[in-house]
C-alpha cells in the first residue's frame, strides 16, 4: 500500500524539524534559528520578491529548504537557485530536493564571491547577522552588494528588529516585513540599491 502524499511529507517535516533543532544545540551562532522557517514565513519571503522579472536567485543560509522549496514553486523554468550552505547536513538534504534549477554549495556566507561569478537578480539571507561582530556584517554585506544588481533585491530574515540601521549604510531603500507565524516570529528586511520610481 502506498503511503499518503500528507503522511510523507509530516514525516519528512519531522525529521528535518529535528535535524534542525540538533544543529542549533551544536551551534546556534551559525544555524541562528531552532526551528526551520514555517511555510506561512516562505511564503511571506515569496511575497516580497520578484519573480517576473528574475532570473537568478541565491539562498545564503537555507538550511533544510523550507524556504527553497516555495522559491522552487515560483521560478521561471530557466530560472536558476543557488544555495550556500556550510552545513554538510543540511547540504544532503537540500540535495535531495529533485529540481535541476537549484545548486547547492557547502559553502560559507564569507565566500559568495568564490562560487557567483555574474550579478544576480535576488539574495535571500537567513543567516543570523545579529549575532555576527560588526566587522564580520560588514565583511559580508559588502560581499551581498558586489554580487547583487543594482536593482536587485536583498532579503536578510531576522528573528529581531535590530539591523535597519547596519542595512541602511548598504541600501537606499530598506523596509520591514513581519510574520507572526513563525517560531520564533520573523522580521524580513527588503533591500534595494536603486530607489524604485
Amino acid at each position: 500500500m502506498r503511503n499518503h502524499p500528507c503522511a510523507v511529507a509530516a514525516v519528512r517535516s519531522d525529521v528535518g524539524n529535528l535535524l534542525f533543532l540538533r544543529e542549533f544545540f551544536r551551534n546556534w551562532r551559525e544555524v541562528g534559528f531552532p526551528l526551520p522557517s514555517s511555510r506561512r514565513a516562505a511564503q511571506k519571503v515569496c511575497e516580497l520578491v520578484d519573480f517576473v522579472a528574475g532570473r537568478s536567485f541565491i539562498e545564503i543560509g537555507p538550511g533544510t529548504g523550507s524556504i527553497t522549496r516555495e522559491l522552487l514553486s515560483f521560478l521561471h523554468d530557466d530560472a536558476t537557485l543557488t544555495a550556500l550552505e556550510v552545513n554538510r547536513d543540511f547540504c544532503r538534504a537540500l540535495r535531495s530536493v529533485e529540481d535541476s534549477r537549484l545548486k547547492v554549495h557547502n559553502v560559507s556566507a564569507f565566500q559568495i564571491r568564490s562560487v557567483i561569478r555574474e550579478k544576480v537578480d535576488c539574495i535571500i539571507s537567513g543567516i543570523p547577522i545579529a549575532s555576527m561582530t560588526n566587522s564580520e556584517v560588514w565583511a559580508y554585506l559588502q560581499q551581498v552588494t558586489q554580487v547583487l544588481k543594482p536593482e536587485g533585491i536583498f532579503i536578510q530574515l531576522q528573528i529581531a528588529p535590530v539591523s535597519y540601521l547596519t542595512l541602511r549604510h548598504f541600501f537606499r531603500e530598506v523596509k520591514v516585513a513581519f510574520t507572526l507565524r513563525n517560531t520564533p516570529p520573523l522580521f524580513l528586511y527588503r533591500c534595494r540599491t536603486t530607489l524604485k520610481n
